[in-house]
């Protein structure tokens, strides 16, 4: 029913590398030898810019798109959404869906469940989604510090008849008090339970790809590649080991620091720059902040995933 036609990714200049000897722990847990981070420029700084650059280098007519989400805890303003400042400046069309999807961490894979709800129904045959996170900024905790990243993704959507789609989605408000952001003195700070974030992972992640698997009546074998939301290299081998995954399959980047809602979309970004794919099924899946999870099966056709930009 659906088809991602385009992948494209920024992130910034920026770099704060983790190389001191105190820090060597946390680089063997995390991945991450360093990470982008946003400096003297604002979030709507990095989605305004790669958004124009999206429209430049995709030769996509803004007055194409018929429904756009943008998937993201982090605006520069409360309200308005920032989905309508993105219509505004690139003139998309006012007759259109808009809205803002605070999902973060399985923010992509959410947003491609809405994608594929609105052009089933006929709402829309052209989506813009637009994951985007900046959470170094409030990430003032010493850990937390060294493996937030900053980055923005633009994914374009369109109708697919022969195209199927698989999900399994879920949320569990209960514990969701283990990965939140809280207003301090009017600031802003993100908070992690770093083990039980770990342990929900692991509980979670194997129980979603197997219900996703069992509505494809999909063989993991038949699977060409996989991605999943990286918070850190110690959860996603934790996951490949558990699922039993081929590892040469497993699409991800440890380049750039956890990313949340862009993780996904920028590793294929990192791997298959400048690349077509003509026809592979992936599966997606994203977990984390809510708690929610989302898993997605779906054949790349033509998906053209462009190199990564920076800001």
């Amino acid at each position: 029913m659906i088809n991602i036609k385009h992948i494209f990714s920024a992130v910034p200049k920026t770099i704060k590398k983790i190389d001191n000897l105190k820090n060597k722990k946390i680089i063997k847990y995390s991945g991450f030898k360093k990470v982008h981070v946003l400096k003297n420029k604002t979030t709507s700084d990095l989605v305004f810019f790669c958004v124009k650059k999206f429209f430049q280098k995709t030769k996509v007519k803004p007055n194409k798109i018929d429904a756009l989400i943008y998937s993201s805890h982090s605006r520069d303003l409360e309200m308005p959404i920032f989905s309508a400042s993105i219509q505004n400046k690139f003139l998309l069309r006012n007759n259109i869906i808009c809205y803002d999807l605070p999902n973060s961490c399985s923010g992509f894979t959410n947003s491609l469940v809405h994608a594929y709800a609105l052009i089933a129904s006929g709402l829309a045959k052209n989506l813009l989604i637009i994951c985007a996170d900046t959470h170094s900024k409030i990430s003032t905790e010493k850990n937390l510090k060294n493996i937030i990243g900053d980055a923005c993704s633009c994914i374009l959507i369109e109708k697919k008849i022969n195209n199927s789609f698989f999900y399994d989605i879920g949320v569990d408000g209960k514990n969701n008090n283990i990965l939140k952001i809280e207003n301090k003195n009017k600031n802003k700070k993100l908070n992690m339970d770093g083990l039980k974030v770990l342990e929900f992972a692991i509980k979670r992640v194997p129980k979603t790809i197997s219900n996703v698997l069992k509505k494809g009546k999909i063989n993991l074998k038949n699977i060409d590649y996989y991605s999943f939301h990286q918070p850190n290299k110690s959860i996603l081998d934790h996951l490949i080991k558990k699922l039993q995954l081929n590892r040469d399959k497993m699409i991800s980047t440890f380049d750039y620091g956890n990313t949340s809602s862009p993780s996904i979309p920028l590793s294929l970004s990192k791997i298959f720059k400048n690349k077509i794919i003509f026809s592979k099924r992936f599966i997606f899946c994203g977990f984390g902040a809510g708690l929610q999870w989302s898993s997605v099966i779906t054949t790349l056709k033509k998906t053209f995933i462009h190199k990564i930009y920076y800001l």
